[in-house]
């Protein structure tokens, strides 16, 4: 394996209903393609994913 750096900014976002009212705007930042990392399905439970 070669040797290699993974460094990534996190930002944390609390409180009712924040996923839903600033996850649209955050994820246009970032263009057309994104890594969505989950466990345990919730996401898609609460429909974040979709």
């Amino acid at each position: 394996m070669n040797n290699f750096n993974y460094q990534y900014p996190v930002k944390v976002c609390f409180g009712d209903g924040i996923a839903k009212s600033s996850l649209a705007a955050e994820l246009t930042k970032y263009g057309n393609n994104i890594l969505l990392a989950y466990g345990g399905g919730s996401i898609k439970k609460f429909g974040i994913y979709d």
